[in-house]
């Protein structure tokens, strides 16, 4: 793969794991990580606003088990 969608990413430690060839888009949903690297991006966990098609493959290490819906969170990852 390509493009890793990495949501939530929180400050973006994954990346420093993978191939350098490998775009990481990083979304959180703590503002304080946006703080800390900025290529994190903000988004609501609850309310996911992704355009489709946008990466290859999809990894979320720590969020599933906070999200209420999580229906809606993985139909919007998958899109």
């Amino acid at each position: 793969f390509n493009t890793l969608l990495y949501i939530p990413s929180g400050g973006g430690y994954l990346g420093r794991y993978l191939p350098a060839n490998v775009e990481i888009l990083a979304y959180d949903s703590s503002h304080s990580f946006m703080t800390d690297n900025q290529s994190v991006r903000f988004i609501s966990l609850e309310a996911l606003d992704l355009p489709a098609n946008i990466a290859d493959f999809a990894i979320s290490l720590t969020a599933p088990h906070h999200i209420e819906n999580k229906q809606d969170f993985f139909d919007s990852v998958l899109r």
